[in-house]
């Protein structure tokens, strides 16, 4: 039997005492993440110098590499070298090109001109054939040697003529006398054509911030990143967007996205584009909240499938993405592209029944594109919007209700879309404000997603360089 053992009390002494610690960390914090395209933009930058040659070729002025020029943001000025006048010279002036812009470069052409005056009654008399009475006041405008009459009246004395200058009367002094009988009652203008610096302004979309992050702490650091004040716009609603972010004192991420238009036309959004910038955001467990720079209804809804992703336990990464859909004040049921290209459109030449001759020559369907009675069909014909109410949709063939409303030149078959240029949609109902509140109701619940917050109304009115501005409200 073993011997018991005998307890050796130890000779260390231990306390326990507990202490409050005073500092108590804060709670976490994930960042937001501003989603969308995101600009270079360059107000007026200098180009070099037009001399008056046709086809001149000018760069884009500090563009940064692996950008890409939005042709339709391009404008174009001369600083003229005669009277130091800066100049925005339009694409087009009349018929005539003056520039044409690729992502490239911008392209003069010659003979630019500027009208400095013009009018409607200009006077050739007989008995003085060196001058051109304009019948108004130039008051304050000084006549160069090299500014030309263009009389624009058809007939004898249609066309271009050197002046030399104003007689005391203030009517243009000729450097050759005109020929003839004289005449009354010409249009007229004063052209002044145009040479020296050349300036462009435009915006280029930043290649370099497209599926990668950037990291900005605070105001300061947006201006730097956008390239100064100028480039805090709706232009550039990356930028604009991380501006109002850090203005509320925290931080912001942003993650460019390859697509030119989706924050300015949510129809000319491309789905794929963001897609791709989703599944580069998803490899990131250290952002919260994603802001959704396009009013496009499929983005919207790629977002919510991205944020449910990220919020899966093996993701760990909890996310919520903020959207503002896009105003809807009607119903519709074939939009003008779709109406444009499948078919040419005519209405009977009584007005009374309207169809749709398709291009493959397969038949028409109102009804497949879930157009219903009572509805319009919304013409558009030289800048004028007709609602056109009809009473009946068959397969192939809609029954109008008040032909009145009808212009009649685009009444028969002769006078087809097509032929006419004139485009159509069909829209099955116009909202007003309590059909408009339903739809908004209807789609919040069709997200029915906690992760998913969704801004109304569609667009707020914000103050830019004291002009009050219609933004969209994912801003």
């Amino acid at each position: 039997m073993a011997e018991p053992v005998t307890y050796v009390e130890p000779g260390v002494t231990v306390e326990i005492v507990e202490q409050v610690s005073g500092y108590v960390p804060p709670a976490g914090k994930l960042p937001p993440c501003i989603v969308g395209p995101g600009f270079q933009l360059v107000v007026r930058g200098f180009a070099g110098t037009h001399d008056g040659s046709d086809a001149t070729e000018f760069s884009y002025p500090s563009q940064l590499d692996y950008s890409t020029v939005d042709t339709e943001s391009v404008e174009v000025y001369i600083t003229n070298a005669v009277d130091g006048v800066t100049y925005e010279i339009p694409e087009t002036t009349g018929v005539v090109t003056n520039w044409t812009a690729t992502e490239d470069s911008v392209t003069l052409n010659s003979s630019i001109y500027a009208v400095i005056g013009t009018g409607t009654s200009g006077i050739i008399a007989v008995a003085d054939l060196d001058t051109f009475d304009i019948s108004t006041s130039l008051t304050g405008i000084t006549i160069y040697a090299d500014d030309v009459l263009y009389i624009s009246t058809a007939g004898t004395y249609q066309g271009e003529y050197d002046i030399a200058g104003k007689d005391s009367n203030g009517d243009l002094v000729m450097q050759d006398p005109f020929t003839g009988l004289g005449a009354t009652g010409l249009s007229w203008e004063i052209r002044r054509y145009l040479l020296g610096n050349v300036y462009l302004s435009f915006r280029a979309l930043r290649g370099d911030l497209v599926e990668n992050r950037t990291w900005y702490d605070d105001t300061n650091a947006v201006l730097t990143g956008a390239g100064g004040t100028a480039a805090i716009t709706p232009d550039n609603p990356l930028f604009y967007g991380a501006y109002i972010c850090t203005t509320a004192g925290s931080g912001t991420w942003v993650c460019g996205v390859d697509d030119m238009y989706a924050s300015d036309d949510y129809t000319l959004a491309t789905t794929i584009k963001w897609s791709e910038a989703f599944d580069y955001l998803q490899d990131f467990q250290d952002m919260y909240s994603f802001v959704i720079m396009t009013q496009n209804a499929q983005i919207i809804a790629l977002s919510q499938t991205f944020v449910d992703w990220m919020s899966l336990p093996v993701n760990k990464a909890e996310s919520v993405a903020f959207c503002s859909p896009h105003r809807t004040t009607e119903e519709e049921a074939i939009n003008t592209a779709t109406a444009t290209a499948r078919g040419d459109a005519a209405f009977a030449a009584d007005g009374s029944t309207f169809t749709v001759a398709q291009i493959d020559g397969a038949t028409y369907s109102f009804v497949t594109y879930g157009c219903t009675p009572m509805g319009y069909i919304e013409v558009t014909y030289n800048d004028t919007v007709y609602e056109i109410r009809t009473k009946k949709v068959e397969g192939a063939l809609v029954t109008i209700l008040d032909t009145s409303v009808i212009p009649a030149a685009i009444m028969g078959a002769a006078s087809s879309s097509t032929a006419l240029g004139w485009t159509w949609r069909y829209i099955n109902d116009y909202y007003d404000s309590a059909a408009e509140a339903q739809y908004y109701r209807e789609y919040g619940a069709s997200i029915a997603d906690k992760r998913v917050r969704l801004s109304f109304p569609a667009t707020v009115g914000v103050s830019i360089s004291g002009v009050t501005t219609a933004i969209p409200s994912f801003y």
